[in-house]
């Protein structure tokens, strides 16, 4: 399991698991519907408004699929490798993908055809993600993290080296900060604008929006940070997984804890820490390892 996402209202959960794609009631806990079986997604999005999803992996095919009804919709051209990212649009209108070691691409989800502008482009990365206001792209390849313009696909700001083992990077919510996820168990806070590194955060992950990270402190104890600030919200107790995935729901009311090894998922109250569903359980449910969770957006 490589995400965990809740939607706005809070009211379903897509998990992907050994090749398909599964969906949850977060509310009663049952399982809506799984597609996606004979595709083997590695890696998927949900678009801004919940109502597709975006999934690809190895078969180097992206396919969107309407979240609602499990239908595909259409599939963008095949890829020169396999898939290791992909994220949409603020405006859910573009798509962008990232493959090992080929030039990273912009799509019109509408159509399915390649951005122009962004055709031809040389820019490399292994991961991708928007700025909150859609005119900013961060990407990394090894060690370097670039800032892309949108529009042209030209670089905004000069690359900078940093993190080893990046396998993601978030854009903060004023715009100006980048958080390079890697294997080192500090996190660095960088500018922009100066590639100067302004901050550090412990080991742990964010919310899907960005505003909330969530931070691990041992084995039994997870912390609410303010990622601008490093304000500490409330703190909860909870068992941490083998390989642990997490996620807040919008309303900041509950948390998804996922075992990215073993498959299972639980879902609790943040406020009194209470256990509400277990969606998956590795003895009585045989889905086999989580790739990915997310809420979605409907």
């Amino acid at each position: 399991m490589s995400a965990l996402v809740f939607s706005p209202d809070g009211t379903t959960l897509v998990a992907l698991r050994q090749g398909q794609v599964y969906l949850w009631d977060v509310a009663t806990g049952k399982e809506l519907r799984r597609f996606g079986e004979s595709d083997h997604p590695r890696c998927l999005a949900l678009s801004p408004d919940g109502r597709t999803l975006a999934a690809g992996g190895r078969n180097r095919i992206v396919h969107l699929w309407d979240l609602a009804t499990g239908k595909e919709l259409r599939r963008l051209s095949r890829l020169e490798s396999y898939l290791s990212c992909l994220a949409f649009s603020p405006d859910g209108k573009s798509l962008a993908t990232a493959c090992p070691n080929v030039p990273l691409r912009l799509w019109d989800v509408a159509t399915g055809k390649e951005l122009p502008a962004w055709t031809g482009n040389q820019t490399s990365g292994e991961t991708v993600a928007f700025s909150p206001d859609g005119r900013t792209l961060a990407t990394s390849h090894n060690r370097v993290v670039r800032i892309l313009d949108v529009a042209t696909g030209k670089d905004r700001y000069p690359s900078s080296s940093q993190a080893t083992g990046i396998h993601s990077v978030v854009l903060l919510s004023d715009g100006r900060t980048v958080v390079p996820l890697s294997v080192d168990p500090i996190l660095r806070v960088w500018r922009l604008d100066t590639a100067e590194e302004i901050g550090t955060l412990p080991e742990g992950e964010f919310s899907h929006d960005c505003k909330t990270f969530l931070a691990w402190e041992g084995d039994k104890l997870l912390r609410f940070l303010d990622p601008l600030t490093g304000k500490e919200l409330p703190r909860l107790a909870v068992v941490r997984p083998a390989y642990p995935r997490l996620a807040l729901s919008p309303d900041g009311r509950m948390l998804a804890v996922g075992d990215g090894g073993g498959g299972t998922i639980r879902l609790r109250q943040v406020e009194t820490g209470k256990a509400l569903h277990c969606l998956a359980d590795d003895e009585n449910a045989p889905y086999g390892r989580i790739l990915a969770l997310i809420f979605s957006i409907v």
